[in-house]
């Protein structure tokens, strides 16, 4: 007799959000949190640093990391802020903004207008979880540097 067969789990982007961790001045940070799941493609995902609990949805900006969609990383506002405490992130969050700095694909992965695709899908993934992530759905801008 052959094995059940077993649903796959959902995709990591429908997962259940990490508990957050503790950033500077209250902020909770949850790094590392995918919002997009592309065929033959790393996972694209994002980090959230968000205002400290509140109760009411905060406005959102979504942080485009520079590199002329060739290089560059999430994880950083640009080498202007490096070793910055708090961090521009963090200081975002500190005035009652959440902030979600996301991946795209670069380049080299995928051309033009690709990166853009996966900026919109990530301001999608953020607003299907708005009440989650406790952020206004209606309340989004977007901050790049290059």
């Amino acid at each position: 007799m052959p094995p059940p067969v077993l649903p796959l789990p959902p995709p990591a982007h429908d997962q259940p959000l990490p508990a957050p961790l503790p950033g500077a001045g209250g902020t909770r940070l949850l790094p590392g949190v995918p919002y997009a799941a592309i065929p033959g493609v790393r996972p694209l995902e994002l980090d959230l640093v968000l205002p400290p609990e509140s109760g009411d949805p905060v406005p959102l900006v979504v942080f485009l990391h520079g590199g002329g969609w060739q290089v560059g990383s999430r994880h950083t506002a640009g080498p202007m802020y490096r070793g910055a405490s708090p961090t521009p992130f963090e200081r975002i969050a500190q005035a009652g903004i959440a902030l979600a700095s996301v991946d795209y694909r670069l380049s080299g992965e995928a051309t033009f207008p690709a990166q853009l695709h996966d900026a919109k899908a990530a301001v999608r993934w953020l607003r299907a979880r708005a009440r989650e992530i406790g952020i206004d759905p209606e309340r989004i801008a977007a901050w790049g540097e290059s």
